[in-house]
């Protein structure tokens, strides 16, 4: 009898190993070294993507990567992953909802897996979905209902069947679109991970993407999917902005070397950050990280490299890239809201917390007399607004008399309304910057499209320039302020500039020096005078040291002798036609004063057509008897012209003078741009 007892507990060890490789085939299947290494794979993904949310809120991804899994090995690998991931970036108590989801759906999969329902395409997503709403109706009837939780709570739901479903889809072979949606919430979750040194792993991946995509066809689309989900998921807004802005820029140059785009792409970054005041200088190393992360992610995997030689795809990848900088700037330009606007209130609850509420009469102040003490501080609110602070004489004898601590209560208010001041400095500041970062954005996106439907025009010219230009310094060998320029664009465009550097010497010489180089290269890059002169505004406000230049920008078609006077702070200009002397110009605060459309330069259309001669000049070129003096001179020589004007103001002095003359005479041949 205990032999055969024995027997049989030898045949039950003898069959472990055969129930052990059943097991074994359960779960890993044919190929257990490969099954395990996508299920360590999958733990690390769906580890990832249980750092996604927005605004504080978790959302399920980890979870529908559960529902997603094909084998129990990687199902496990995804509920290890998620379970940890939700824990670890959310706290016990944030994670624990999407936990409980992870476990149930798991639990679901396992039981019904191998049943004719679970081959329907829709059941893992409907599950998922499910299991999300029951566990989330546990946690939404916890709490006090409300419009937003109940928004928050269906949107997760809906989130976790269509992520369920698009990551099924993105199994598929040539499935693109799941596939870049699946990369958008990898580099949200990423997003969630913060290294040393301020080093964000979402920000790298972008880089990386961006950089690997360059010169591809789907850079375009790469950038902007990469930008879009970190900029929803990121604590710091502009990241995602600038680094896809800059990578569109490196795509649309003609550098086909990696290396050569990889030193444009930090520059431009570079760039962008010192735009955005320097808030997030760790941009900068991240990007360098990205980089060289790119180069090792094959170009093949986002398609073959473009060439220059496809003009169409060129102009078609030219308007998309134009269509994201024209959404950027309008994202740039919805500024949230910086204060609610009972401003007296904030004051008022902030300080009085802080001093009535351990004082022995609060109960007798706001309680009883609630009615008399808020009578009492709305009566201080015009000489608080007025003076920007209070004072004992601003408050009514009744309330002087029963406060205890008025000393105290006067101290905290003032502080709370320097505090508020502050703020609103700040905030204003803050909306400055991004109304200038939005205006250069669609300038770009302006420039883009008309590079893009730029057609070949015919570049006879019709008339050559006539020009004088005499200057001279407010004393005998000192450095003059005042410099200009003068060139021809490829297109038979003829510019003139002169520009007056504030003060006078080598600072303001190099300042008026600054804005001609800053301004010929736009304009000669293809952007259009006023564009150029808006990035000149922008780049006064953001550098924010108080220097300017004023601007005459004088734009003339050498085709038909039209063209517009761009004058920002300028002093008045002249122009000399055979009926007398006309006066342009108004005297209006020059750039780097503010943004908008009280901020901008004046524009006067020209024609000098008919031997009209116009004259440009400096602050101390002109006063009050230079019209007459121009009515004396007529039409002469345009070097007489300045000459006798230089002549004329060195009697008056006081500033650098510069006088600029400018007429157009007509070609007796037909002559090309060379």
């Amino acid at each position: 009898m205990e032999m055969e007892k024995l027997k049989e507990k030898l045949k039950v060890v003898q069959a472990i190993p055969n129930r052990l490789k059943v097991l074994q085939a359960f779960l890993m299947g044919k190929r257990p070294i490969e099954s395990s290494t996508w299920a360590i794979v999958i733990l690390l993904i769906s580890f990832v993507l249980s750092g996604a949310g927005v605004r504080g809120h978790s959302l399920p991804f980890g979870v529908c990567l559960i529902g997603v899994a094909s084998t129990p090995l990687l199902s496990i690998g995804a509920l290890l992953g998620s379970g940890i991931g939700y824990l670890f970036f959310w706290g016990f108590r944030g994670g624990l909802e999407y936990f409980t989801v992870g476990v149930l759906v798991f639990a679901a999969v396992s039981i019904l897996n191998g049943m004719e329902i679970s081959s329907n395409k829709w059941f893992r997503p409907a599950l998922v979905a499910g299991m999300s709403t029951l566990v989330g109706i546990l946690y939404l009837i916890q709490g006090s209902l409300s419009v937003l939780r109940l928004f928050i709570f269906l949107g997760r739901i809906g989130l976790a069947g269509l992520s369920t479903h698009l990551f099924i889809e993105a199994k598929k072979k040539d499935n693109t679109v799941p596939r870049l949606y699946m990369l958008a919430c990898v580099i949200a979750g990423l997003s969630a991970i913060t290294l040393f040194g301020g080093l964000n792993l979402g920000q790298i991946c972008t880089a990386a993407l961006c950089v690997a995509s360059l010169g591809t066809p789907s850079a375009v689309v790469i950038c902007t999917i990469s930008a879009m989900s970190l900029e929803l998921t990121s604590a710091l807004s502009g990241c995602g902005t600038i680094l896809c802005f800059s990578a569109l820029i490196c795509h649309g140059t003609k550098i086909n070397t990696l290396p050569y785009k990889m030193v444009l792409y930090i520059l431009a970054i570079i760039v962008g950050v010192l735009f955005t005041g320097g808030l997030i200088p760790e941009l900068i190393p991240t990007a360098a990280i990205g980089c060289c992360l790119g180069m090792l992610i094959p170009p093949t995997v986002f398609g073959e490299a473009e060439t220059v030689s496809q003009p169409e795809t060129i102009q078609k990848n030219m308007k998309q890239v134009s269509v994201v900088l024209g959404d950027m700037a309008g994202r740039l330009r919805q500024d949230p809201k910086t204060h609610s606007g009972n401003d007296e209130a904030q004051v008022f609850d902030k300080a009085t917390d802080k001093i009535c509420s351990r004082c022995v009469l609060w109960n007798q102040c706001w309680q009883q007399n609630s009615e008399q003490t808020y009578v009492a501080l709305c009566s201080i609110t015009d000489s608080m607004w007025a003076r920007s602070m209070v004072s004992e004489s601003d408050f009514p004898a009744i309330f002087t008399e029963k406060c205890c601590h008025l000393d105290n209560l006067i101290r905290a208010i003032n502080l709370e309304v320097d505090n508020l001041l502050s703020r609103r400095q700040y905030h204003n500041r803050m909306h400055e910057n991004r109304r200038i970062i939005a205006n250069q954005y669609e300038n770009l996106s302006t420039l883009l499209v008309d590079t893009a439907n730029q057609e070949e025009q015919s570049n006879r010219l019709e008339y050559r320039p006539e020009m004088g230009m005499k200057g001279t310094s407010k004393k005998q060998g000192s450095i003059s302020g005042d410099r200009g320029a003068c060139f021809r664009t490829e297109q038979g465009m003829y510019y003139v500039i002169l520009c007056d550097g504030m003060g006078s010497g080598w600072e303001a010489a190099a300042e008026s020096s600054n804005a001609i180089d800053l301004l010929a290269g736009l304009i000669r890059g293809g952007v259009a005078p006023d564009k150029a002169m808006e990035t000149l505004n922008g780049l006064y406000i953001l550098r924010g040291d108080g220097g300017f230049s004023t601007v005459d920008l004088l734009e003339m078609d050498l085709k038909n002798g039209r063209g517009n006077l761009y004058k920002w702070g300028a002093a008045h200009s002249y122009l000399i036609m055979s009926e007398g002397v006309k006066k342009i110009g108004t005297a209006v605060p020059p750039p780097g004063l503010g943004v908008g459309e009280t901020h901008k330069a004046e524009v006067f259309e020209l024609s000098l057509r008919g031997g009209e001669t116009l004259v440009l000049l400096s602050d101390g070129a002109d006063g009050e008897d230079v019209g007459r003096k121009i009515v004396q001179l007529g039409n002469s020589n345009p070097k007489d012209i300045t000459a006798a004007l230089i002549e004329h103001a060195k009697i008056v002095g006081g500033d650098d003078m510069t006088a600029v003359a400018l007429r157009l005479c007509p070609l007796r041949h037909e002559s090309r741009i060379p």
